[in-house]
Order: structure tokens, then sequence, then C-alpha cells
């Protein structure tokens, strides 16, 4: 492409023309909301509006659909990405400073974490990406994504992927943030968001009278061990500068302050940035910690759940860098701003682990009610503001498919989902 910059002051003003047509989209999808692996009329949408713009794509069954937007000959290839599940969130009418333009019509569901405003940001950058196919060399894959809150989607989506495109040099993705003010987006190098370890276990002792405590074997004593031990792992077994979060959010058990109970139940997660150096560690460290101490107590556990180490979305360092000069070209340098990782879990960390990726995080807070937290029922964001995501998108494309731009080297996709799968067993 000659001359990137006009290219990109073009799509400022067509994605900012695009801002009425990119918030309806959106209001539409926030209004009729879907669970996770139930995005049948989500999707329906999708494809009506794909077909509209005279995009072919897919359906991957379990996984959601995939586009393809080819432009002339050349050989890189880019994946763009957005999710389309709700929460089982029921939703407040008001944000933080009064009422919503725009509710939920299902009871118990809403899009309290922005996929919506996602896809929405995507269809408007494939609408502006179609309309110059003819100005770029490569082809774009673009995947709306099932089911990401439960991870339902992302393995059957990236299986397929890998199984029916012989590489993918880099992908790319938005996310609404509500703790970077709105007109502001972060697109740093290295780790963005956290990985996640998720453990549910139930205890089984031997319940009885609380004035004879020697007769029992109390689960609640041996929770406390189990608690107090897992507590110190991050003192004990990981490097300072490292970063590990530990939580139990849910116990139960007994009824009655004079009877030990037979069994306890508890769960709760960890995070952390670096899979290999805490996430792992800390899986194994739970299974020993509550092994040893139901010897101690005798008491017997029940694996619920025992997740895998999900990995951290890291951001490639020259895409990132890409993706900064992008956003700064398209709105200004003051667009451009820093944030501390976020320490939520996302399925992009395993796009981004198969393809050199970057995820973009764009502020939504404003002084208007905007900014409460993601899956409150409070959250909200200003679908005006959205086309600035959609440039973003658009612009990082034609910026990663010039070739001015040297992507990192193509990873092998299927040995490191491979990899990845056998590490969340």
């Amino acid at each position: 492409m000659a001359d990137l910059q006009q290219e990109f002051n073009r799509l400022a003003e067509e994605s900012l023309k695009m801002a009425s047509e990119i918030a309806g989209w959106r209001d539409m999808l926030h209004a009729a909301p879907e669970l996770s692996g139930e995005e049948d009329n989500t999707l329906a949408f999708v494809g009506r509006q794909l077909r509209q713009m005279g995009i072919p794509y897919f359906e991957v069954e379990r996984g959601g659909l995939v586009a393809t937007l080819t432009g002339r000959p050349g050989s890189r290839r880019l994946l763009l990405r957005a999710d389309t599940d709700a929460l089982p969130v029921e939703e407040s009418a008001s944000n933080l400073a009064g009422a919503k333009a725009v509710c939920s019509g299902v009871k118990g569901v809403s899009h309290a974490c922005g996929h919506d405003a996602h896809t929405a940001m995507l269809l408007g950058a494939l609408k502006l990406l179609a309309a110059r196919r003819q100005e770029w060399s490569g082809e774009i894959i673009a995947v709306f994504e099932r089911g990401e809150e439960t991870g339902y989607g992302v393995f059957p989506l990236l299986r397929a992927l890998t199984e029916r495109y012989d590489g993918i040099d880099g992908c790319f993705a938005l996310h609404v943030y509500a703790d970077l003010p709105e007109g502001s987006i972060s697109l740093q190098p290295g780790w963005r968001m956290s990985g996640a370890v998720s453990y549910d276990v139930t205890l089984q002792g031997a319940g009885g009278h609380a004035s004879r405590p020697d007769y029992c074997r109390n689960p609640i004593d041996c929770f406390v061990s189990i608690y107090q031990d897992l507590a110190s792992f991050r003192m004990r077994r990981t490097d300072p500068n490292d970063c590990l979060t530990y939580a139990v959010g849910l116990v139960q058990a007994g009824a009655s302050s004079n009877v030990i109970p037979d069994s306890l139940r508890f769960a709760g997660t960890a995070r952390f940035l670096d899979a290999e150096r805490c996430g792992l560690p800390f899986r194994e460290a739970v299974q020993q910690i509550v092994e040893s101490a139901c010897k101690v107590y005798g008491c017997t556990a029940q694996y619920n759940r025992l997740s895998g180490a999900i990995p951290g979305v890291w951001n490639d360092p020259a895409c990132a860098a890409l993706a900064e000069k992008t956003a700064a070209a398209l709105y200004g340098p003051q667009f451009v701003r820093q944030t501390a990782p976020w320490m939520a879990s996302e399925s992009l960390s395993i796009y981004n682990s198969l393809y050199s990726g970057v995820l973009g995080m764009l502020g939504i807070a404003d002084g208007a009610g905007f900014g409460a937290p993601h899956h409150s029922p409070q959250f909200d964001l200003n679908s005006a503001a959205l086309y600035r995501g959609t440039g973003c998108i658009a612009g990082y494309a034609l910026a990663f498919l010039d070739d001015d731009f040297v992507p990192p080297p193509r990873k092998d996709a299927k040995g490191e989902l491979l990899r990845i799968a056998q590490q969340l067993k």
C-alpha cells in the first residue's frame, strides 16, 4: 500500500460515519443475549450481516462462525476474533449514574462483559476491509466464537482452523475494558490477562456431636489446614517477581453450631500470568496439599473439578508495537494508554499461544454512568463510541498485511494446541 497513513485517515473518517450502524448492531445484540453454547440467534444475525457484505463463511460445530475475506494474491494470513456469548447475570436497568439506554430482554441473562460490542466492532471492521479488498494482499480469517465464558467453543474452533489452514501468521482481538477511560486503548506487549486454575473439592469425614470431637473426623479442621497451606504457597513456592493470586469463594458445611458435619465442600480459583512458572505448580500443589491434609485428619477427597492451567494472554512485542503505532495513526497518540495486566482470564490466550497475537483493551469508562465492573448487573457502555474499536481492528489488519511489516515466524499451531489441551486435562 503506497501511503498507509492516508489510508488510516480514510479509515478513521469512515469508521466514524459507521458509528450509528455499529451501535445499532451492538444494541440489538444486547437486547437479545444468549448463554454460552446457545448463541444460535446471535450467529444467525452475524451470518445475515456477512451475506449482505458478500463475505463467505462456514460454521464450526460447537465452535462458532468463521468468515473468510480474500484480498489480492498473497501468502500472509491474519485471524480476527470476537466472542458472542452472554452471562447468567440479571441486568440492572441502571448503570452507575442512571437509566441504561438498552437492557437485556431475557430474564437472568445479559451481556455483562461486552461480547455484544466485540461482535459489532468486528462486523464493522469486516465491512471496511471488504470494501478495500483490492487494496490489500492475503487473507483475513474472522472468527465469531461461541461460549468464551465457559471455554465451550475455543477448542472446536481452533482444531478446525489448524486442520483447514496450512498456517496463520497472526491474530488480533479487542476487549472493552471498564478500567480505562472511553477514548483510550491499551495495546501493550507482554502479559495482558491472567491464566487460571479452578478447583471444587468435597472432603468426606465423620461427623458427630461437637462435645466429643475426638469421636469425629472433622472435615472443617481438614479444610482449615488446606486453606492455610494453599494461601502460603505464594510465599513458599513462587518467585516474588511472578504474579499469583488465590481465593476460596465457596465453603459449604454443617447446619448447626454443636454438630460436626460429615462433609465439607470448597471451591475457588488461582490466577497468574505465567502458566508454566505458576499455574502448573499451583495445580500440583492443590493435589499434594489436599491429599496430605486428608491423611492427617482422616478424611477423603473427591475432586468435583480440578482444571488444568489455562495460559495467560501474551501480546507479541513486534505485533503490539505495530498495533500501538496503528492506533496512534488512526486517532492520535493520546488515544494509546498504558495499563496494568487485567487479572481476568480470556480464551484468546490459547489463540495467542498458537499465533503471534495482540489483545487490545478499549476503554469504556466515563462520567455518564459507564465503567461498572465486568460481570456486574450495572455494566454498561456507550455504543456510539465503539467505532474507534472498529477502526483499530481494520487498521491493524491493513498494517499487518502490508509488505513493510514482517511478522514473527509461524508457530507449530497443531503441536501447540495439542500441548495446551493436554495441559488443561
